[in-house]
């Protein structure tokens, strides 16, 4: 039997597993190792000690654990940290500390410079997103202006899976996915370097060459064996970052799945079946061909909880080396006491800058609102809380703004194992993720009881509803009834205004699914929240919003760009139809189609992108078959799939760029490829 060895390495730990041909786990090992932080903003590896010799000494307990002779091993496979810079000579031996991922900001100066160079405008075009600490390119320049000897003697700039693949095989190989990282340094197009570019950081001989992550890039060396236990001439894969590999592993593989995973810092993963356009975030192609990503990240989110440990359970860290609990165990304990909200205490988790969206490396992390009454508990349930904010932004970003379907989230790391973490998140999130599952055509939400009498805030005794309460609920029909205590809070009412688009009686409808929720609080009545899912039997399945003018005087080119602009902003569809205007000139009418909630938005989008000064409104019913995708086999290989379905009909339509790919690759037309497809399907 033939088995396969994968080896991580992550920012506090290298894990490794080796598993038969059946995917049964035979063995698993794990090594700890030092996160290095010289300076404010430099966060380091020693690649040699660290990388290299905790995957040697992983290899090893491995085979040793497990019995599994070293010829039997099949194939290794590798992930390690991405957006690292590692320089190293001919050899391939590191010439100083690898440089981290986003979390180090010291390339800060190297970014202003750039956009100097450039232009704002340029250099986002040329890196596809707002430049940031993630961006590697930025930090060979820093190893340029700061480390000139280090930068003479440098044969290759690598990431950490391009460094560990090198180290076995003497091959300098880089995946697809990773290379992104590297913009604008390597065309995708053409999975070369890019020499235009390349120029103004480092000579083209001194980057790898681009591969498949699945490919396979060489096999051991003689030298590698010796050190790692494994056989001379064990094929190696190219490998990829940890976060696309670990999404791919929690099942995050088709659109609208998201990967959030909750570690040293939080890193998002979100597919799509197009290239998304949001330069605040990451958005580039995916290690499944075909499938794009949208990637994201936190600088803080365990290495917060680490240095509130560290600082505040110094305590709790002497009772775990003495053999007691573990101290992130008591941290959870004396959180889990802690009311949602941290009784008034707020935390900005920006303890060494910040990622996405902010891409700002001097922000700074904040503990807003503290009184005498906080407790270290209140702090690490506030930083909790803060942490899950950063994670509900990220949502909102893409489903509100971009109108992207969240269809599963997936969340993993070493943050899912601590509940109150969890339910943090889940208070922040849930609700929203519920409504973003379910996607009801209309929210109409009865008055509102808000209760009577009064309610201890962190602020004193207050009236109810608390101030904050009802200045939410300006505008929304609300009563106090006979109920003493408070029925709405805060965060009640911004959800409330937020998801609603309707207040009053509930409509008529056929009832399909409820829910209730129960509170904790003892009143005279029930204390819960009813709702009910359905259908309206008003004929029409939906309602969308048409937003309509007529344009004489803009050229083609000029419309186009306009209709392109307002697609981004988050419009259905948008087109054209010639017509005649005033004193016989040739124009269009430009149409809109939008949700009801988006139309004030794309109001203001059209105004701006086209030279109309006016709109007009038309709001519909509409009927619809529901959505989905599909993936499909062909001889070809795989596909997706766009179906529709309703009212006793089916439409299936293969996606244009699958069917297009598989046309080059078969050298056959579009239309022999779509009818092979269909056959398939």
């Amino acid at each position: 039997m033939k088995y396969f060895m994968g080896i991580d390495v992550g920012t506090n730990e290298t894990k490794g597993v080796l598993i038969d041909q059946t995917c049964a786990i035979v063995a698993f090992a794990s090594r700890g190792h030092e996160l290095l932080n010289p300076r404010p903003g430099f966060f380091e590896h020693d690649a040699e000690a660290t990388w290299w010799g905790d995957f040697c000494a992983v290899s090893r307990q491995l085979l040793q654990e497990s019995g599994v002779s070293a010829a039997d091993v099949g194939c290794v496979g590798l992930s390690a940290l991405g957006c690292d810079c590692v320089p190293v000579d001919a050899e391939g031996t590191a010439l100083c500390n690898a440089i981290l991922y986003g979390v180090d900001s010291r390339s800060h100066k190297e970014i202003e410079w750039l956009y100097d160079y450039y232009g704002r405008e340029e250099a986002e075009r040329l890196y596809g997103h707002e430049l940031c600490s993630s961006d590697v390119a930025p930090k060979i320049l820093w190893v340029k202006n700061n480390l000139p000897q280090v930068y003479a003697k440098t044969a290759k700039f690598l990431t950490g899976s391009s460094y560990l693949c090198a180290k076995l095989t003497g091959e300098y190989t880089i995946d697809r996915y990773l290379a992104e990282d590297f913009a604008p340094l390597y065309d995708l197009k053409r999975d070369t370097v890019d020499e235009e570019h390349c120029g103004l950081y480092c000579r083209p001989d001194q980057l790898a060459r681009v591969m498949n992550a699945t490919d396979v890039a060489g096999a051991v060396t003689a030298k590698a064996a010796a050190q790692t236990g494994l056989a001379q001439g064990t094929p190696v894969l190219v490998g990829t970052g940890d976060s696309g590999a670990e999404a791919i592993s929690t099942g995050v593989f088709r659109p609208g799945d998201i990967m959030v995973q909750m570690g040293s810092s939080c890193y998002f993963v979100y597919l799509t079946d197009h290239l998304l356009n949001e330069p605040r975030l990451w958005p580039g192609t995916f290690i499944i061909p075909g499938v794009y990503s949208v990637c994201a990240g936190t600088n803080t989110a365990g290495t917060l909880t680490r240095w509130m440990r560290d600082e505040f359970y110094k305590d709790a860290l002497a009772a775990e080396a003495a053999g007691g609990e573990n101290a992130y165990t008591a941290m959870a304990r004396e959180a889990a006491a802690i009311p949602a909200g941290s009784e008034g205490l707020v935390c900005l988790p920006y303890f060494a800058g910040e990622r996405t969206p902010l891409n700002d490396p001097f922000a700074k992390g904040v503990f807003f609102g503290l009184s005498v009454k906080h407790t270290r508990a209140h702090m690490v349930k506030a930083g909790l809380e803060g942490i899950a904010y950063t994670i509900a932004a990220h949502l909102d970003l893409l489903e509100k703004e971009h109108g992207e379907p969240l269809r599963r989230i997936m969340a993993v790391g070493g943050g899912t194992k601590n509940p109150v973490w969890l339910q943090a998140v889940a208070d922040v999130t849930g609700v929203c993720c519920a409504m973003y599952l379910l996607k009801p055509e209309k929210v109409v939400v009865s008055p509102i009881h808000v209760g009577s009498g009064t309610v201890r805030c962190a602020h004193g005794i207050m009236p109810v509803p608390a101030p904050a309460a009802a200045n939410l609920l300006q505008g929304v029909p609300i009563y106090g009834g006979t109920v003493k205590g408070e029925l709405c809070t805060p965060t009640g009412a911004a959800l409330l205004v937020h998801f609603a688009d309707a207040f009053g009686p509930m409509p008529v409808m056929r009832v399909a699914r409820t829910g209730v929720g129960l509170g904790t609080k003892q009143f005279e009545q029930a204390n819960c929240v009813r709702v009910f899912l359905g259908e309206t039997e008003d004929g029409a399945n939906g309602e969308i919003t048409e937003l309509v003018c007529n344009i004489d005087d803009m050229t083609p080119e000029a419309l186009a760009f306009a209709c392109a602009r307002i697609l981004e902003a988050g419009a259905l569809d948008v087109y054209t139809v010639p017509g005649t205007m005033k004193k016989g000139r040739p124009g269009w009418v430009l149409t809109v189609l939008c949700d009801a909630e988006k139309e004030r938005g794309l109001v203001r989008c059209v105004l701006r992108q086209t030279t109309t000064n006016g709109l007009r409104v038309r709001r519909c019913g509409k009927y619809f078959l529901n959505p989905a995708a599909e993936l499909a086999e062909t001889p070809w290989g795989q596909v997706r799939i766009k179906t529709a379905e309703g009212f006793g009909i089916r439409h299936e339509k293969p996606e244009y760029e699958d069917a297009a790919r598989l046309a080059k690759e078969a050298g056959v037309s579009y239309q022999e490829a779509a009818e092979e497809i269909r056959k398939s399907v």
